[in-house]
């Protein structure tokens, strides 16, 4: 007699079901959308624009992103910009000068409830020495809080 069940939820890639994504989990793939490169340990760089898919409910009044600014970002640019739209409409922007894994929070409007796109525009972007790819920012999970 088995004494464990499983239970399997399907989720289709782009689907905003989840509140939250941590990249350090591989399940987290299928939440993310346009702009991203293959996981790197605990975290994925991210091309100059990038997109992900998050649930909002009621009581959410914050998106929250830990990031990994490590020391190669700011040897190669002055500071980092990062800008954040939500379902197309600028949420706010933050700044970066120094390494390390700040933690940012970008404030809802009211009553932002349902799926969103969050989409994440980086400046300047940059390209390390050897790296065919142009990089924005490195995220190691997002919130909605």
């Amino acid at each position: 007699r088995p004494t464990n069940t499983r239970t399997l939820h399907y989720q289709r890639h782009r689907e905003a079901v989840l509140s939250s994504l941590t990249i350090a989990s591989p399940s987290s793939a299928w939440q993310l959308g346009d702009g991203w490169y293959d996981r790197e340990g605990h975290f994925r760089w991210a091309a100059r624009r990038s997109t992900l898919y998050l649930h909002a409910l009621p009581t959410h009044t914050h998106l929250s992103l830990t990031l990994n600014n490590g020391p190669a970002l700011f040897a190669a640019v002055p500071q980092l910009t990062l800008e954040a739209r939500l379902n197309g409409r600028p949420l706010g922007q933050a700044t970066f000068t120094t390494p390390g894994t700040p933690t940012v929070d970008f404030p809802l409007t009211p009553l932002t409830t349902g799926p969103l796109e969050c989409e994440f525009l980086a400046s300047p972007g940059f390209r390390p020495p050897g790296d065919d790819r142009e990089l924005g920012f490195a995220l190691l999970s997002g919130r909605l809080r």
